[in-house]
């Protein structure tokens, strides 16, 4: 028996819907339905029903939650044991599909130096709610935090690239310019166009969206997705645009070749390192800080 078993039903328990439990526990209300029926499957007896409107919790599923409630905190226990010998916890969180910007590599070479660091990286919709609530030690944000206690240090200046297919008419008219590292495009040749749309939660979207509006460019949206790979294989296989930070996409290998554009040099979305000047992670910051501009470079 694992954590989300016990967790995801006191969950729906406790809000009586599945779409506000998922919405709470950040994941896609479909997968949090699958979880709870391949659950139910393996205990063999429902844990809920409907009945009328209501989600309501059945006899079998009274049981199981009295046992989930007296078993979890065993676990958090059990898990508390296995941190005993480290020094501290550091709580890092990036923005949804961006813990790709906490390199692997430049972790290692952390732990070299401070081998009893214990790392929790998650990905969440407001990296920055959970630093001022005290939920998060160090985080990736698109801007830096307002407030003065806060330190925050530039990790990059990620460029969004146009990507289509290499067949695209686009091709025709981009040119190369000094200091781009793609042939540049006019946006004004992208009018109503198909586009392949990010989830607005996504802060590449939002400066996409900013930009298009200030350049009167309207484009026609033809699918949303959350998912990076699927945006840009399907741009490059239906000929369509979509708009993506570059550094992202090269964390995927695409059997469809793309073309990538630059539509200007200030069209970046800039990524910072925030912490609590007062906080635990102020005297590890400025090392991984500086191993994960290394790894970007």
């Amino acid at each position: 028996m694992d954590f989300k078993s016990l967790h995801y039903p006191l969950t729906v328990a406790e809000h009586k819907s599945i779409s506000i439990a998922a919405e709470k526990l950040n994941i896609k209300q479909p997968s949090l339905s699958k979880y709870i029926k391949t659950l139910e499957d393996s205990i063999g007896a429902e844990i809920f029903e409907m009945q009328g409107q209501e989600l309501v919790i059945t006899y079998a599923g009274e049981q199981y939650l009295n046992w989930a409630k007296k078993i979890l905190p065993l676990i958090y226990n059990l898990n508390k044991l296995s941190l005993l010998e480290k020094e501290a916890v550091l709580r890092v969180v990036c923005p949804i599909h961006q813990s790709t910007f906490i390199n692997p590599f430049a972790l290692h070479y952390f732990w070299e130096k401070y081998p009893n660091i214990y790392v929790e990286l998650k990905e969440a919709a407001d990296p920055e709610e959970l630093l001022m609530s005290g939920e998060a030690d160090l985080v990736l944000l698109n801007r830096k935090p307002d407030r003065s206690e806060y330190g925050a240090k530039l990790l990059a200046a990620n460029e969004i690239v146009l990507v289509t297919s290499l067949a695209h008419p686009v091709r025709r008219y981009a040119v190369w310019k000094e200091d781009c590292r793609y042939p540049v495009v006019d946006v004004a040749l992208l009018r109503n166009e198909n586009y392949i749309e990010l989830r607005s939660e996504q802060t590449s979207k939002q400066i996409v969206e900013t930009f298009l509006k200030e350049q009167s460019i309207i484009l026609n949206p033809v699918m949303q997705t959350d998912s990076i790979q699927q945006a840009v294989r399907t741009a490059a296989a239906a000929g369509a645009l979509c708009f993506i930070p570059e550094q992202l996409i090269r964390q995927y290998t695409f059997p469809e070749k793309i073309a990538k554009y630059s539509l200007g040099t200030p069209f970046k979305m800039e990524l910072y390192l925030a912490y609590d000047r007062r906080g635990q992670g102020a005297e590890y910051t400025g090392y991984l800080a500086e191993l994960l501009r290394s790894f970007l470079d």
